[in-house]
């Protein structure tokens, strides 16, 4: 014989969904920290960047530009890779939701992307900023959108406009966007996300 199924009223299913959303969130909020590490190693790598490309143009060295902004990112990708996998070890999570792992996901896939697109975009000669920040806000916006978190929601629109923004500017000085951006629409939800964690701790 088979079990009845109860038939939940509006107010229960309302009730249902915006428990499982406040859980997506607590899950979510656990994982602030690798939106701070990126954040701040992108802008940093950003900033460097910029910083590297002016003292070259200053000493006419251009033919060492391409080498020396594959060095920078590459130490702060590097850097990233390594904190991050250190982090892991040390606060290991025994158990993964569906939500968590379609995160952890799309993250990695919007990664894998933003690698290829930047790969193109050097193949043609074009520079990769608008078309990194598109990718980000995408990533941002779906991660806002289904959490519920307006920083994050506001941060991707933000990204989106960004991208815009930074083709009107020389690939150096587009740059500092990025830097900007990030720091506006990763970093900061990154510490509002952080701080509700905290909130709901006490």
């Amino acid at each position: 014989m088979e079990p009845k199924k109860k038939n939940l009223s509006p107010e229960e299913s309302l009730s249902l969904i915006s428990e499982m959303i406040n859980n997506v969130k607590g899950e979510f909020q656990q994982n602030a920290f690798y939106f701070l590490l990126w954040g701040w190693t992108i802008a940093l790598a950003s900033v460097t960047h910029f910083i590297i490309i002016l003292i070259l143009v200053r000493h006419e060295l251009f033919d060492k530009i391409g080498l020396m902004s594959f060095i920078n990112w590459g130490v702060f990708v590097l850097a990233g890779i390594i904190i991050q996998y250190s982090h892991i070890a040390k606060n290991p999570v025994r158990a993964k939701s569906l939500y968590n792992r379609f995160f952890k996901i799309m993250w990695q896939i919007a990664g894998l992307t933003i690698i290829v697109a930047a790969f193109i975009c050097l193949k043609f000669n074009i520079y990769p900023t608008p078309m990194i920040l598109a990718i980000t806000g995408m990533a941002t916006l779906i991660t806002g959108i289904v959490i519920r978190f307006t920083p994050l929601i506001l941060g991707g629109v933000l990204f989106f406009l960004a991208s815009l923004i930074s083709t009107y500017f020389l690939y150096e000085y587009s740059l500092l966007v990025c830097a900007v951006v990030i720091i506006l629409g990763y970093i900061i939800p990154g510490y509002l996300l952080r701080k509700t964690k905290s909130n709901r701790d006490v």
